[in-house]
C-alpha cells in the first residue's frame, strides 16, 4: 500500500430516523490506490482511517457500522468511494464480549397473587357480633371468631431483558450461579433483593454465544416473604403482632451479586 489519502466527505453524510430507530450514512474518498480493479476496492476497504464493522459512530451514540461498501470513483482509477452505513447494533454486528453494553428491553404486566393484606400491609380480618333473643326474651350478643380474609389481586410485575453476544466457550456456570437468585446488593438502581434472575438463555451460533439475561422485578418491596402468626384457636392472624416475632420478613431466595454479570 502506497501513499493513500482518506477524505471524509462530510457534505454527503446523512442521518435517518424511522420506526427502526436512528441510522446514518457516511461517505469517504480514498485516493492513491494501485493494482487491479478489485484489488483497489479491497485496498480502499482496508485503508487506515476508514471505519470498520462494529465501530461506533463518532457523533451518534448507540449506532455502529453495519456495512462498508467500496465503489469505483469515475474521476480516476486510483480513487474509490467508501460508503459506511450505521444502525443499532445486533447480535451479528457486535463483537462478542462479556463486558460490552447489551441491548436492553423492559416490559410490564400484572400477575395473579393471593394476599391477606391490604394496600398498606395491614392484615384483613373480619369481625362479627351475632345478636339473638333467648328463651326469656333477652337480647344476647355473641362475638363470633375473627375471620381472616384472603383475596386474589393483580400485582404489577416488570420484566427486564439484556441481550448480548459473548465469546465461546460460554461460561455455563453463570446459569447455576445466577438463575433463581435475587440480587444481593443494589443493581442498576434496583434495591437489594428486588430483582430475580429468571432465565439465562444461550444460543451458540458460529463464533459466538447469543445470550439473553431475563430478570423479574418487584416494583414495590422485595422478593422476601412476610409472615404473620396465626392464632391456632381462631385460625386468624393475631391482632397487633409484635414486629420481629409475631410478624417477620424471611429471605427465601438465594442471593448473588448481579454486578458480576456486567449487564
Amino acid at each position: 500500500m502506497g501513499n493513500v489519502l482518506v477524505t471524509d466527505l462530510i457534505d454527503e453524510a446523512s442521518v435517518t430516523s424511522d420506526e427502526n430507530g436512528v441510522s446514518a450514512v457516511r461517505k469517504f474518498l480514498v485516493d492513491g490506490l494501485t493494482g487491479s480493479a478489485s484489488g483497489r476496492l479491497i485496498e480502499a476497504l482496508n485503508t487506515p482511517g476508514v471505519p470498520v464493522k462494529g465501530q461506533t459512530h463518532p457523533d451518534l451514540n448507540g449506532i455502529v457500522v453495519k456495512s462498508v461498501q467500496a465503489v469505483p470513483a469515475p474521476m480516476s482509477p486510483s480513487k474509490a468511494f467508501v460508503i459506511i452505513t450505521y444502525s443499532a447494533p445486533t447480535f451479528n454486528s457486535q463483537t462478542p464480549s462479556e463486558t460490552a453494553t447489551p441491548t436492553y428491553r423492559m416490559s410490564g404486566t400484572v400477575q395473579d397473587e393471593e394476599t391477606s393484606e391490604d394496600k398498606d400491609g395491614n392484615q384483613m380480618v373480619l369481625n362479627h357480633t351475632k345478636t339473638s333473643v333467648d328463651e326469656n326474651g333477652d337480647v344476647v350478643e355473641t362475638v363470633l371468631p375473627a375471620q381472616p380474609a384472603k383475596v386474589s389481586v393483580q400485582r404489577p410485575m416488570q420484566y427486564f431483558q439484556c441481550d448480548r453476544p459473548e465469546p465461546l466457550p460460554f461460561n455455563y456456570n453463570k446459569v447455576h450461579d445466577f438463575v433463581g437468585r435475587v440480587n444481593s446488593v443494589p443493581w442498576r438502581n434496583f434495591a437489594a433483593r428486588s430483582v430475580l434472575c429468571s432465565t439465562i438463555d444461550v444460543d451458540e451460533v458460529g463464533d459466538r454465544a447469543n445470550v439473553s439475561y431475563q430478570f423479574t422485578i418487584k416494583p414495590v418491596g422485595t422478593w422476601d416473604v412476610r409472615l404473620v402468626y396465626i392464632d391456632p384457636e381462631t385460625g386468624a392472624p393475631v391482632e397487633d403482632p409484635l414486629e420481629g416475632t409475631g410478624i417477620k420478613d424471611f429471605r427465601v431466595y438465594p442471593e448473588a451479586d448481579f454486578n458480576q454479570l456486567s449487564v
